[in-house]
């Protein structure tokens, strides 16, 4: 086995421990996301809103913050596309998914943070591999066939220009 592939199956094996942890305990996985979810929004507009300070757990998150719809968050969205701080998520939000249709028969812009990307996309991928790999453990990573995932930047709106054409001064 190649240095590149023991690399690899070594992350992989790290991950897949740790999915088998959340599947054996999902409660607790959820609690600690909340808690995390909850700390990291502690700068937000949001926040400030339903009082994320004072939300001591699950139930106490249900009952205050609501269900809510894209029509609500349009004008966070919107504030954000306008490169505004701490809305919904901390910092300045860059990147936005355009949504390929909807119920309404209206584009709708995503908010795509580097931390969205990181936690969601690339180790939904990584997750993805960690349990291929666990299936197929005589997989190899770089010689033999291949597995292909792909993905489209072509939602993305990210130029200057694009922005600067939705917020004018």
């Amino acid at each position: 086995m190649s240095l590149v592939n023991w690399m690899f199956k070594a992350y992989f094996q790290s991950r897949l421990r740790q999915i088998q942890h959340s599947i054996n305990h999902p409660f607790e996985t959820q609690r600690a996301l909340l808690k995390q979810l909850i700390a990291s929004a502690a700068t937000t507009a949001w926040r400030r809103r339903y009082d994320y300070k004072s939300i001591d757990g699950p139930r106490t998150f249900s009952d205050r913050v609501p269900t809510t719809d894209y029509e609500t968050l349009k004008p966070l969205i919107d504030r954000m596309m306008c490169g505004e701080p701490d809305v919904l998520w901390p910092g300045t939000t860059c990147r936005f998914a355009k949504s390929a249709g909807t119920s309404s028969d209206k584009s709708k812009y995503i908010p795509l943070t580097r931390s969205s990307l990181i936690d969601c996309h690339l180790k939904g991928v990584a997750d993805t591999l960690a349990l291929w790999f666990d299936a197929n453990p005589r997989s190899k990573f770089f010689t033999g066939k291949a597995m292909l995932m792909g993905v489209t930047c072509r939602g993305f709106l990210e130029t200057d220009r694009q922005l600067s054409a939705m917020c004018p001064p």
